[in-house]
């Protein structure tokens, strides 16, 4: 309970999912107070959507219990701790709130697991020309499958980074975990937490959170630094690219980056996600790739067709 100009002001919080399985959760609250609330913001975060409470159950004299829910994020400033401003008619108090942390054990934060790439790494995606990229690898290249891609015959990945663990990645995960137990997983944070009691005991698992707040997502019209840290907006192949050169990789093939339709390697479908033609994400990855060759001195090439265009001196003749 805070008691200033506003008069009295009780909060209550919760998150949804708690803990947080992504850099994106929603922090839900409740405030009473003896004046009416006019708004909240989240700093660095922005307004709050604030009604009249449904229940008014906790409500005592004059006061009014209002409700709230707001999108939060991980990779805000000072998370676990939020700092809420509350305006009321009688004047605004502000109030820090406490988020419960991740622990997805026995998964350790990438950039803290001790992982390292050779100079040249292979980045597999899942897209319709996957199996024949996967053809051109150089023999004995460190590879790193994504999603799907794992369970391309033959391809005998190193890493298995796996991004969100959404219905149609549902439908393959169980197969590939189950056809290749011993792969080290590099899991996004979501499915890192969804999947962690699978993978007691071992030591070769780490995670990495893409970050989604405002003003923190790759764009196609401006560069953002990434260094040891990893940024939404480019696809999974973005947060493949953004870890491989932070830990080592200075020259990079892409397979199966295809960026166009909605079918995978193995001819079927993503019913959750359909898309016709080249992926809006296009763009991103075009200027995230540019932007981590420059800041890196580094090279991307692909092997096969895709509808990224970075510049030509990155893919082969």
């Amino acid at each position: 309970m805070i008691s200033d100009v506003s008069g009295i002001v009780t909060l209550s919080t919760r998150t949804d999912p708690d803990p947080p399985a992504e850099d994106r959760f929603l922090l839900v609250g409740r405030v009473v107070a003896t004046s009416a609330v006019l708004g909240i913001e989240i700093e660095h975060a922005g307004a709050v959507d604030v009604r009249p409470a449904a229940d008014p159950a906790d409500r005592t004299g004059d006061a009014q219990a209002y409700e709230f829910t707001a999108p939060a994020y991980q990779s805000l400033p000072r998370f676990p701790r939020l700092s809420l401003r509350i305006t009321t008619a009688a004047g605004a108090i502000t109030h820090e709130v406490r988020c419960p942390v991740p622990d997805p054990v026995p998964f350790k934060p990438v950039f803290e697991s001790g992982l390292t790439l050779p100079r040249t790494v292979c980045i597999m995606g899942s897209g319709p020309g996957a199996a024949e990229a996967a053809t051109r690898r150089p023999p004995g290249v460190f590879t790193i499958a994504l999603n799907k891609a794992v369970l391309l015959p033959g391809l005998a990945a190193d890493i298995w980074l796996m991004n969100q663990l959404t219905s149609d990645s549902l439908a393959y995960y169980h197969e590939a975990a189950a056809a290749h137990p011993r792969i080290p997983r590099l899991f996004r944070l979501g499915t890192a937490l969804a999947t962690a009691a699978a993978y007691a005991g071992r030591d070769d698992c780490s995670w990495f959170l893409a970050r989604q707040a405002p003003g923190e997502e790759l764009r196609a019209d401006r560069d953002l630094p990434t260094g040891r840290l990893v940024r939404a907006g480019a696809t999974v192949a973005g947060c493949a690219l953004q870890i491989a050169f932070a830990v080592g990789a200075k020259e990079i093939l892409l397979g199966g980056i295809d960026m166009r339709g909605d079918v995978y390697w193995d001819g079927t479908k993503n019913p959750r996600d359909p898309k016709q033609g080249d992926w809006k994400h296009v763009s991103i990855l075009d200027r995230l790739i540019t932007h981590l060759c420059t800041s890196h001195g580094g090279m991307v090439w692909t092997l096969g067709d895709t509808a990224l265009k970075a510049p030509r001196r990155w893919l082969p003749a």
